[in-house]
């Protein structure tokens, strides 16, 4: 089941980011959630593919991003590779700047 997933998953974004993707093309939206490291789950669309269950973690003072993943036998595998740091640095900074956006507005209320 797991192959089989990430091979569709692998073939439609290889489809997906072989056509040159604007950066408003991808939309981003953020779920916060305060439990231990874990500060938000996002989802992002990019034309008609959607990736869901994005972590966003903040650990010893950073925050970073974690792309979906699944466990094997060999451990923990990522079901989500970008072959271009381009595309990966653009969804990342929109998740991000989407995060802190929401948690200002959170503080001010």
């Amino acid at each position: 089941y797991h192959a089989v997933f990430k091979t569709v998953v692998k073939d439609l974004l290889i489809q997906q980011m072989n056509q040159k993707t604007a950066e408003e093309e991808i939309s981003v939206n953020v779920k916060l959630i305060k439990r231990g490291n874990l500060v938000a789950l996002a989802s992002v669309t990019c034309g008609s593919l959607t990736i869901r269950q994005i972590r966003i973690l903040h650990i010893k003072g950073k925050r970073f991003i974690s792309f979906p993943q699944c466990s094997s036998s060999d451990g923990y595998q990522d079901l989500l590779y970008f072959n271009t740091g381009t595309l990966r640095e653009i969804v990342t900074d929109k998740i991000l700047k989407r995060c802190e956006e929401l948690q200002l507005k959170q503080q001010k209320l």
